[in-house]
């Protein structure tokens, strides 16, 4: 299972780095393109500053409570908010 888990993050992280203008344009941020980090990092990140970045976390939710939270990379200049 872990080699499973291993290989989907690693295939975010491509798409994070592939998409890095699309996703950044499309979510009206500047936080995509890093090579070690997911996607659902990055809007958990921007989540208080996003909205739709609130809508695709909310709609992750449905599948994982705390997806995005969980997510986030702090090794990458993000401090957490309340």
């Amino acid at each position: 299972m872990n080699w499973f888990i291993d290989l989907f993050v690693s295939f975010d992280r491509f798409l994070n780095v592939l998409f890095k203008w699309p996703l950044n344009f499309l979510f009206g941020i500047k936080g995509f393109g890093h090579p070690d980090e997911t996607i659902s990092s990055v809007i958990g990140k921007h989540y208080y500053e996003c909205k739709l970045c609130r809508v695709v976390c909310k709609f992750l939710s449905i599948f994982d409570e705390r997806h995005c939270r969980d997510a986030i990379d702090n090794k990458h200049g993000y401090e957490e908010h309340g």
